[in-house]
């Protein structure tokens, strides 16, 4: 369930839930002392719960803190539900519940796993939030705790402030490996992130090559630290993708043929379908790259041949070969994949049939967070 919770994240900020066992500084237990002692797998259920609520629901939940408005599932459940909703008021009620977390349990290692309780610069509370953790920074002195919630929360909106954190999370801790692999989503975030930012304030093709580096360094780092052997296979497909994003091809496709080898001795699990999925769309756009389109569309609809995982159900297959393909005029592949992946995609919101339609017009879709899963 923790690298259930680790993928949820993945979902809701384009970003991995890092995870790792969490310090906390003797004599700096939680200030919520009243609330009750949920467990990672508990929160993960509530926000799965409260993604899906519905709203007569959600307004029942709301009454309930009328009479208790310090009961803390109501408060985990219904971020999660306003996540879901895109109305002005539904937005603003997140912000309420994201903000009394951040309040109320700052030095609670579940807040990691509440995964929508992050809020960007554009949402209303934003600063609120931004000073509480300032705040909470200055008050729980050296609490690991805090320091990765506080982290995690900048991760979007203070990059620098976020790195930060995690290389004083990294001393404090050496031999953990979350903290290498929060960093290493870091900065692949940062470079993603640059297709959306004017070139002349985002970075260079150098600098996107030079954090994909970074990523890599730390992510290999994370990877010889890890002793669970599904958290190592997923480290394999980001160790892949950020070799392939730093122009390491070799290196890039070793991991992705790492990972395609090793879910073949592998007890099945759906790390093991995540693992495939991810080794092709490396394995393909290496071809692309190399000129060979033919191999390029073998590994793509080979991406689509899966079982479904929690992941690949609720966020989708990995569009960026499908991307790749489509600058090169391959439409008929792509529209096959789209096809395959209904198999185990669902819950697309129509989105996959809308994307085929924009390719049948000769488009490429905005595939959106589709690219960085």
């Amino acid at each position: 369930m923790k690298i259930l919770s680790q993928s949820l994240r993945v979902g809701g900020f384009l970003l991995c839930l890092l995870f790792g066992t969490q310090m906390i500084v003797p004599g700096q237990q939680a200030s919520n002392s009243d609330s009750p002692e949920l467990k990672s797998a508990d929160v993960v259920r509530l926000v799965l719960k409260g993604y899906r609520l519905s709203g007569p629901e959600a307004e029942k939940l709301e009454k309930t803190l009328l009479a208790d408005p310090k009961n803390l599932i109501a408060h985990i459940t219904l971020v999660a539900y306003y996540t879901s909703q895109h109305d002005d008021l539904s937005r603003a009620r997140k912000s309420e519940h994201a903000l009394w977390l951040i309040r109320n349990i700052p030095d609670r290692e579940i807040l990691h796993d509440v995964v929508y309780a992050q809020l960007m610069k554009r949402d209303q509370g934003y600063e609120e939030a931004k000073q509480l953790w300032l705040k909470h920074l200055d008050t729980f002195h050296n609490n690991v705790v805090v320091l990765a919630n506080a982290a995690e929360f900048f991760i979007l909106s203070d990059k620098q402030l976020s790195e930060r954190l995690f290389k004083q999370l990294a001393v404090a801790d050496p031999k953990s490996p979350r903290w290498p692999r929060e960093l290493g989503h870091l900065y692949m975030l940062e470079m993603q992130s640059a297709g959306n930012t004017p070139q002349k304030e985002g970075p260079t093709g150098a600098d996107k090559s030079s954090l994909a580096a970074s990523a890599y360094q730390n992510f290999e780092r994370a990877y010889r630290l890890q002793r669970n052997d599904q958290e190592k296979r997923m480290l394999m497909s980001q160790l892949a993708t950020s070799a392939l994003e730093a122009g390491e091809i070799e290196t890039a496709q070793r991991w992705a043929r790492d990972g395609l080898n090793d879910a073949t001795t592998a007890t099945s699990d759906w790390s093991v379908a995540n693992s495939v999925h991810h080794a092709h769309i490396i394995l393909g756009r290496i071809a692309l790259r190399g000129g060979d389109l033919a191999e390029a569309r073998k590994h793509l609809i080979q991406a689509s041949q899966s079982q479904g995982s929690p992941q690949l159900d609720s966020f989708g297959p990995n569009m960026m070969l499908a991307k790749e393909l489509l600058e090169k005029g391959e439409r008929d592949a792509v529209i096959q994949y789209f096809q395959k992946c209904a198999s185990f995609w669902k819950d697309d919101r129509g989105q996959l049939v809308q994307w085929a339609a924009i390719v049948r017009e000769g488009g490429i879709p905005n595939f959106g967070a589709n690219l960085v899963y």
